[in-house]
């Protein structure tokens, strides 16, 4: 079976997410769905890949 790829999320998931993520606990340094669009837009146009196993400080985790 092929997978399916998902398509943009409605309006409704986006509010939904948007509230997901300001109700996080430590709220002072949540990104609300702007703050995560352009976090995930750097990503993706960065010239560096960006390892799983890197924190954003660039060290390693314990």
């Amino acid at each position: 079976m092929k997978p399916t790829i998902p398509g943009p999320l409605t309006g409704a998931e986006i509010e939904e997410l948007d509230r997901f993520l300001l109700d996080a606990e430590g709220s002072e340094e949540s990104m609300d769905i702007s703050t995560l669009d352009g976090f995930l837009t750097a990503i993706i146009c960065g010239s560096k890949t960006i390892m799983p196993h890197r924190t954003e400080e660039g060290r390693d985790l314990p």
